[in-house]
């Protein structure tokens, strides 16, 4: 038997930003099946469900060459990006500033980089580093402002307030917190001690581990979260907050969601295995307005993504192309979100695929696409120049 969920109601959401400045306000508390075997509202090209588009090209100096596998966060003025394990600030527009690289295991050095957010309220980068059980705070000229010692293992961390961090744990890590029970959000202070923890499933899984990121923020300090096995999405902070936000049902699709309450089940080895194959939430992204997470036809065997407008409720499929993109805006091959800030969602494109969709374009779509914040700047791109980030906000619907 599956357990039908309700779609939480969502508090009064602020739209700010170089996408929009709208206010708006949502009251919705319906219940919200994912039919993975009907395609919902499906738009015939991106120019349907795109509202409009921001290119911000990353400069390329001497100091500064990105690799292809990179993280990123975004604050209304800066980038700051980890890439060959060095950090490189940007200005919101794409400008380098600096970069660092603090390779070590001394004071202010780390092993390698996981996670790297912007602080909340402050102009300085956490950078996270699990090899080495710690999570380091620095200002835009490297100078080391805080060291945090973590005293177990960790998977993704996110900053929610200027002394206060939520990490994820995974399964694995989970039984390295000194506890009677297992968790699987701890929140610590900046002397790495233990706020509070926060256990979403009743019974813990004998094996796996969790592999997440934080997505969003909606506003400094606050980020969603899907824990693997579940459908569900959580709202994580400002502070220690950690809400259980929305939930869905993938129907015949989904977990049966009553073994997650059965004891005997969960403690069994056989735990992992039969919950594995069953479609869960993945590569989920929410900002303001809308949330996207991958969901197929199973049926018609085609790939792509559900959106569900956060005002009205109303979902929409969209799905991938021969390409193996989200289809072309006015020419350019729209990837599913990597993350988003504000009410964009963000991908980051390579120079040189850049280049390529141009030479394509027609006249008449480079018009279009000249009204677009940014499009300017890639008249001067060169194919080995740093990626450039793509910014689109979905229409309301």
């Amino acid at each position: 038997m599956k357990i039908s969920h309700l779609l939480l109601g969502l508090i009064a959401l602020l739209s700010f930003g170089s996408c929009s400045n709208q206010e708006t306000t949502n009251n919705l508390n319906e219940v919200y099946p994912i039919n993975l075997h009907e395609s919902i509202n499906p738009p015939e090209s991106a120019e349907e469900w795109i509202e409009e588009m921001e290119f911000v090209p990353l400069e390329t100096n001497a100091d500064c060459y990105l690799a292809s596998r990179m993280k990123y966060d975004i604050s209304e003025s800066h980038i700051v990006v980890s890439s060959n394990n060095a950090v490189h600030i940007f200005t919101r527009m794409g400008k380098h500033l600096n970069s660092f690289k603090k390779e070590g295991k001394g004071p202010g050095e780390y092993v390698g980089i996981r996670d790297i957010r912007f602080m909340p309220k402050t102009d300085e980068v956490m950078v996270s580093d699990p090899n080495g059980r710690k999570i380091i705070i620095y200002d835009f000229e490297g100078n080391t402002t805080a060291f945090i010692p973590v005293k177990f293992m960790m998977l993704d961390v996110a900053p929610v307030d200027t002394d206060l961090f939520a990490i994820l744990l995974g399964r694995i890590n989970r039984s390295h917190v000194e506890d009677t029970t297992q968790h699987e959000m701890v929140f610590i202070n900046r002397e790495g001690e233990k706020v509070s923890l926060h256990k979403p499933f009743k019974y813990t899984f004998p094996r796996g581990v969790t592999s997440v990121d934080f997505t969003g923020p909606d506003k400094p300090g606050q980020f969603y979260i899907n824990i693997a096995y579940t459908t569900n999405i959580y709202e994580v902070g400002p502070g220690d907050h950690f809400e259980l936000k929305y939930r869905f049902d993938y129907l015949d699709q989904g977990i049966d969601t009553t073994l997650l309450n059965d004891k005997r089940f969960m403690q069994s080895p056989k735990a992992d295995y039969n919950l594995k194959g069953f479609t869960d939430l993945d590569h989920i992204a929410v900002n303001q307005n809308s949330i996207m997470f991958w969901a197929p036809n199973v049926d018609k065997e085609e790939m792509g993504f559900r959106l569900i407008n956060r005002k009205s409720g109303n979902q929409r499929s969209v799905f991938l192309d021969t390409t193996f993109s989200l289809g072309n805006y006015y020419g350019i091959p729209i990837g599913f979100a990597r993350t988003s800030y504000k009410d964009c969602f963000i991908e980051k494109a390579e120079a040189i695929d850049i280049l390529e969709s141009l030479e394509e374009m027609t006249d008449e779509q480079k018009s279009t696409l000249s009204k677009s914040k940014g499009f300017d700047r890639l008249a001067g791109l060169k194919e080995d120049d740093n990626p450039v980030l793509v910014f689109y906000r979905a229409k309301d619907f």
